[in-house]
C-alpha cells in the first residue's frame, strides 16, 4: 500500500514537472516568438537588432510570403539590417519581386540601387541585364562593383558582353569593377576578350589585354603574342606583360 502511495506520488510529480516546462516553454514563445516562424512584426521594430533577427528568420524559413515586407524594408537605415534584406531577396524574390527590384536600381538612394542589384545577381536575374549593365555606370562606385559583380553570377553571354564592352570607359573605377568581374568569369569570359583584342578602340584592346593577363588563360596565348605587336604602344605593353603571365602559370 505504502509502495502504490509512493508510486502515486512520483507520478504526480512527473505530471506536475511536465506541466510546468509546457507552460514556460508556451510563456517564452508568446514573448518572443518561435525560432521557426517568420516574425513579419519584427522588420517594424525600433531596433535594429530585432529587425536583422526578423529578417534572418524569414530567409532562413524561406517564406515566400514575406517577399513584399522585405521589400518595403529594403530602404531600411541601417546597413546591416539593409544587407540582411538583400540576402534574403535574392533567395526568396518572386517575378513580381524582381521586377521592382529592377525598378530600385533606379531609386535616388544608393543604398537601395546597391541592394537591388545584390539581390538581382543573387537571384541570378537574367531579365535584369539591361539594367546592371547601366549600373555599371552609376554615380556611386559600390553601385557600379556591385552591378559588375552581378552581371558575373548572371554569367550569360549578354551579361558576359556587357562586362567586355564597358571595357571602353574612361573611368578608372568602371574598368577596375569590371576587370574583377571578368576574373571571376575567368575562361567563361576569355573568348570575348580575344574579339576585343581586335576592336577598333584601343583603350578596349588594352584592357582587353590587361584582363586576359589576370585571367592568365592559355587559350588567349596566340592572340595575346599577335596583339603584343599592335600599334598601340599601350595594347602592344599589355599584350606584352598577359603573355608573359600566361607563359607563367602553373
Amino acid at each position: 500500500m505504502i509502495l502504490e502511495r509512493v508510486r502515486s506520488w512520483r507520478f504526480v510529480m512527473f505530471l506536475l514537472v511536465v506541466t510546468f516546462v509546457v507552460l514556460t516553454a508556451f510563456a517564452l514563445g508568446s514573448r518572443y516568438g518561435r525560432a521557426d516562424q517568420p516574425d513579419y512584426e519584427g522588420l517594424r521594430k525600433a531596433d535594429p537588432v530585432e529587425r536583422a533577427a526578423a529578417v534572418r528568420t524569414i530567409r532562413r524559413t524561406g517564406d515566400v510570403g514575406a517577399v513584399a515586407q522585405l521589400l518595403d524594408s529594403i530602404a531600411d537605415p541601417d546597413p546591416a539590417v539593409g544587407l540582411y534584406v538583400a540576402q534574403a531577396l535574392g533567395d526568396l524574390a518572386t517575378t513580381q519581386a524582381l521586377e521592382a527590384l529592377r525598378a530600385d536600381l533606379s531609386n535616388v538612394d544608393p543604398s537601395v540601387r546597391f541592394r537591388a542589384a545584390l539581390a538581382l545577381g543573387q537571384r541570378r536575374d537574367v531579365n535584369a541585364t539591361a539594367a546592371l549593365t547601366r549600373a555599371l555606370r552609376d554615380p556611386d562606385v559600390l553601385v557600379q562593383r556591385t552591378a559588375a559583380e552581378s552581371l558575373a553570377q548572371i554569367g550569360t553571354p549578354e551579361a558576359v558582353d556587357s562586362l567586355v564592352s564597358a571595357l571602353s570607359s574612361q573611368q578608372d573605377s568602371i574598368v577596375h569593377n569590371v576587370m574583377n568581374a571578368l576574373q571571376v568569369l575567368g575562361g567563361a569570359a576569355v573568348f570575348d576578350l580575344m574579339d576585343a583584342l581586335n576592336s577598333s578602340n584601343p583603350v578596349v584592346r588594352t584592357n582587353a589585354a590587361t584582363a586576359l593577363g589576370y585571367i592568365r588563360s592559355p587559350i588567349a596565348a596566340k592572340a595575346l603574342e599577335a596583339a603584343a605587336t599592335d600599334r598601340d604602344p599601350n595594347v602592344a605593353k599589355e599584350a606584352a606583360w598577359a603573355l608573359a603571365e600566361t607563359q607563367n602559370r602553373r
